[in-house]
């Protein structure tokens, strides 16, 4: 199953307001080839077991509020890349298949991100 993450104001109702997109210097390189983020939307499907692994919040949750972004946000701001690959190698996959190589660009991106929307007040979305 395919899952897409997004950023919208928090409070807002499931899938009825629009992205928030922040400009990020330098730009946010997620995915292998730094094109899995895109206006305010990246492919959970890729980092949903390195951040569940390190939060227990699934990225499949269908709302997850600033409150709790802002928890994520700091829980993957205080677990350096080593620390993070460390237990995601150690984690069982759930989905039957190997969990992704994620490289230390892209786990940085992901805490600049997290940390970004969580002090823009912003709640994040599933969308599969």
């Amino acid at each position: 199953m395919g899952l897409d993450n997004y950023w919208t104001p928090n409070g807002a109702a499931w899938d009825s307001e629009p992205t928030i997109a922040i400009d990020f210097e330098p730009p946010l390189q997620l995915g292998p080839s730094g094109d899995l983020f895109d206006d305010g939307w990246f492919r959970g499907k890729r980092y949903n077991p390195l951040v569940e692994t390190l939060t227990g919040i699934s990225l499949y949750t269908k709302i997850i509020h600033n409150h709790t972004v802002h928890e994520m946000a700091d829980t993957l701001a205080a677990v350096t890349y080593k620390e993070a690959i460390d237990q995601y190698q150690r984690a069982p996959v759930a989905t039957g298949t190997p969990n992704p190589d994620i490289t230390r660009r892209e786990y940085t991106d992901l805490q600049r991100m997290f940390c970004a929307y969580a002090d823009a007040g912003a709640q994040l979305e599933a969308w599969y």
